[in-house]
């Protein structure tokens, strides 16, 4: 059985200018990280971040996936856990053709 090595991309933060003219900008608490898992494995890409008060999204080869946490258009893939703060990247059926 095959291994692959899961590529993260990165979580897109967005900067927020408050009434006040102070911004405010989104950043990590825990950043995402390359995964090593089986062909055909279901992997969770972790995305933690702090000050969220704007969209949040998964990038894969510079084309941004969706702010839905469905992710629609991409049935293998999802956003999971609390939705303010935890941007995790389910993916399912990992294959070698996968970024």
């Amino acid at each position: 059985m095959k291994h692959i090595i899961v590529n993260t991309t990165f979580c897109i933060v967005l900067i927020i200018r408050f009434g006040n003219g102070k911004k405010i900008s989104q950043h990590f608490t825990r950043k995402p990280e390359n995964i090593i898992v089986k062909s055909g494995d279901n992997v969770v890409l972790p995305c933690r971040l702090r000050h969220t008060p704007g969209p949040v999204q998964w990038a894969a080869n510079g084309f941004g996936l969706g702010f839905s946490r469905e992710l629609p258009e991409y049935s293998r893939y999802q956003y999971v856990g609390q939705m303010t703060s935890t941007w995790d990247l389910q993916k399912s059926g990992v294959a070698l053709t996968d970024d």
